[in-house]
């Protein structure tokens, strides 16, 4: 949803510009010709604008706020902070973006790069939808990957075999209990695993 509104949003765009672009007194060059006096603007209303900034809210709503909450809730605890530091990674690429096409952003081309823009969203998200889309078949199973039982292990109490020494844990059932390589109880420790 979010890539359709920011389609629809850049496509409202390029709609107003051309309306721009279409209404004295400077048509195409707004504030660069004679008739404009360099301060009278196109009679456009500031108003009809609105609406862009209304789809592009709902844009951020629908796909940057559900992907850091997507990327948060279904990573393993110990990556949650490597998984939103990749996913907010893909904000300085599309700031790149920005930059790579301001040179386009000048009149008249204005009209061409929210055309663009719209283009590509719509492309965007067709192509992500076809790729994630059979994730939503999986959610519940995904859900589980963190166990909110589980405890993160301190890096100073991993041996040198693989195995996990808790003998320093602040948590007294954890208290010196030994953990396999995944981090599972130890079968000689006694402790239950759903303890655990």
């Amino acid at each position: 949803m979010g890539f359709l509104f920011a389609a629809l949003s850049m496509a409202y765009a390029a709609i107003v510009q051309h309306l721009i672009y279409t209404s004295p007194p400077c048509y195409t060059e707004p504030l660069a010709c004679p008739a404009s006096n360099l301060t009278e603007p196109n009679h456009v209303h500031f108003a009809v604008q609105l609406p862009a900034y209304a789809l592009i809210g709902l844009s951020e709503i629908f796909a940057n706020i559900t992907g850091l909450e997507y990327a948060f809730t279904k990573a393993p605890p110990s990556m949650k902070s490597f998984v939103m530091s990749m996913f907010l990674l893909t904000n300085a690429f599309g700031s790149a973006i920005a930059i790579a096409l301001s040179p386009t952003a000048v009149d008249p081309k204005l009209l061409w790069m929210y055309t663009g823009l719209s283009i590509a969203a719509l492309i965007a998200g067709a192509c992500f939808w076809l790729l994630f889309s059979r994730y939503n078949a999986t959610e519940e199973a995904m859900n589980l990957l963190e166990d909110n039982r589980s405890k993160p292990i301190p890096a100073t109490a991993v041996k040198a075999d693989g195995t996990v020494a808790l003998e320093n844990s602040d948590d007294e059932e954890l208290r010196g209990t030994e953990r396999g390589p995944l981090g599972n109880a130890h079968p000689s420790s006694g402790i239950d695993q759903e303890k655990v």
